[in-house]
């Protein structure tokens, strides 16, 4: 059962996040998307991205977008985890009492440490559809993203650059700032 929820649930769970992102896009012309390539916050150049750029660029995205989708089961995993860590932190510091000539090894709360760590097991265990589900996610993004770093790439072959920017019909360049501590390293 739970190999078959995993493939039913992500599935169904993409096609409603992509269905959404893709009706989401204002434009798929790739006149409307423009590549920036800067250097020291200063642009160097400007170019519309190609229909392959462009390609690369939305499928990426839309991979990013199921992304969002299904790190949402996870947050409430996570706050649960950090209530038991930071009360497991709490039961350590009670659990061995150390002085100058002693140490006390209180086994109540070592016994409360490792109930609070098997609360932390079933958790995680009750989650893991959800994390086997992101784990393959973010490699399917790592995919995407290296198609589209090729795509980029190839038009960037003469430009001294250190940043890159994708301006989309979307961008919201009021709140866009550029950072020269960014260094990007070209292999």
């Amino acid at each position: 059962m739970k190999l078959l929820s995993k493939f039913i649930l992500v599935p169904v769970s993409a096609i409603v996040i992509t269905s959404v992102t893709l009706s989401a896009q204002s434009s798929t012309d790739p006149e409307d998307y423009k590549l920036l390539a800067l250097k020291n916050c200063n642009v160097v150049m400007e170019a519309a991205l190609t229909e392959e750029q462009l390609s690369a660029y939305l499928l990426l995205k839309n991979e990013e977008e199921l992304m969002s989708g299904l790190e949402q089961p996870l947050k409430g995993m996570e706050e649960q985890l950090k209530e038991f860590t930071d009360r497991i932190e709490e039961v350590t510091a009670l659990a061995v009492q150390e002085t100058d000539d002693s140490i006390y090894i209180d086994k109540y709360y070592l016994k409360e440490q490792q109930d609070l760590a098997e609360s932390i097991d079933e958790i995680v265990t009750a989650h893991q559809v959800d994390i086997d589900a992101l784990e393959e996610q973010g490699n399917r993004i790592g995919e995407k993203a290296r198609v589209f770093e090729a795509a980029i790439e190839e038009g960037l072959e003469d430009v001294d650059y250190d940043q890159i920017r994708i301006i989309t019909p979307d961008s919201d360049d009021d709140h866009y700032s550029c950072s020269k501590s960014i260094v990007i390293t070209r292999r």
